[in-house]
C-alpha cells in the first residue's frame, strides 16, 4: 500500500490513515506475511525543509496497530534545506 507525499506536521495523523486503510484486513495480513516468511514494513520518509520539523510521536495506538499487523516500522528523515 502507498500513500503518495502529504505535506504534514504530524506523523501520527499520517500513520492514522494508512493503519485505517489495513483496518480489518489485519489478520490477513498476518496470514500472508506467515504464508510467504515475509515483512510488513511501515516505512515512513520525512522531508525537512525550511528547520520546520514534524511531531514524531509513536503512541499507544500505532504501537498497537503495528502489534496487530506484526510489522516493523522504519522512518527516514531526510533534512531538505
Amino acid at each position: 500500500i502507498l500513500v503518495g507525499f502529504e505535506e504534514s506536521y504530524d506523523m501520527t495523523a499520517q500513520l492514522y490513515k494508512v493503519f485505517d486503510l489495513v483496518k480489518g484486513k489485519e489478520e490477513k495480513i498476518r496470514s500472508l506475511k506467515e504464508m510467504y516468511k515475509g515483512s510488513v514494513i511501515i516505512s515512513v520518509v520525512i522531508e525537512i525543509e525550511n528547520r520546520e520539523a514534524p511531531g514524531i510521536t509513536i503512541d499507544e495506538q500505532i504501537t498497537a496497530s503495528l502489534v496487530k499487523l506484526g510489522a516493523e516500522m522504519d522512518v527516514d528523515i531526510y533534512v531538505m534545506s
